[in-house]
């Protein structure tokens, strides 16, 4: 009986090691992709900032990131972002990246579409600002920004393979009279696309708020 009783117990403890094992390969972090800051500095896992500056682009006014991503290896890759908001005072937060544009105006969690992203890619903006209410108000918008790896499948969808790297960032406007202008002009600049808040693609910009991407890469968000 005792032999029996030791034998059930190998069995037992062999029969969940495969998924203790997928539990550690879901835990594991694919650092293909890096955030890095305006510097080329690596913002590593888990890393939190806050960023304070205040900007006036002539429609609205805006709280940057002033995060970009790396591609560190030189194959091409497949990803979005996948966006926490865990503090909101007022307005809304938009992520462009990598190809389309997210808006989230409420706590919870959002995801942009997965895309492309070359080898050896280096300071890719990933486009994420907050977007005040109220410009001349106190107030604090923060969210955890994490990297979702995926490869390509048939036709033009997307298999997702596990998480990249996260960073959380706190966006505080703590001088509402400190206002900076962006000062970037988009005359002559040909527009490749328009899309509303919730990212769907407009064939022209209609009343509201209208998220432009432009051929260069850019992005500026024009309020009609």
């Amino acid at each position: 009986m005792k032999k029996l009783f030791t034998l059930c117990l190998a069995l037992l403890a062999l029969s969940s090691m495969p998924a203790m094992a997928q539990d550690s390969d879901e835990d594991e972090i694919d650092n293909t992709l890096q955030f890095v800051d305006s510097k080329g500095n690596v913002i590593a896992d888990g890393s939190e900032i806050t960023v304070d500056s205040l900007e006036d682009d002539g429609f609205l006014c805006q709280v940057s990131s002033g995060l970009f991503v790396n591609n560190t290896s030189s194959e091409t890759v497949y990803a979005g972002m996948e966006v926490n908001i865990t503090r909101l005072d007022n307005g809304s937060i938009s992520c462009c990246f990598p190809v389309n544009c997210q808006i989230g105006d409420h706590v919870g969690t959002f995801s942009t579409m997965a895309g492309a992203i070359d080898g050896g890619t280096q300071k890719k903006t990933i486009q994420t600002e907050w977007l005040p209410t109220d410009a001349t108000s106190y107030g604090q918008a923060s969210a955890v920004f994490r990297i979702c790896m995926y490869v390509k499948g048939p036709g033009t969808k997307y298999i997702p393979t596990g998480y990249g790297p996260s960073v959380t960032i706190n966006f505080v406007n703590r001088n509402p009279a400190g206002i900076k202008s962006i000062g970037t002009s988009t005359a002559g600049k040909k527009v490749a696309a328009i899309y509303n808040v919730r990212g769907e693609s407009l064939s022209q910009m209609q009343k509201g708020l209208n998220i432009v991407r432009y051929a260069d890469g850019t992005v500026k968000k024009v309020l009609l």
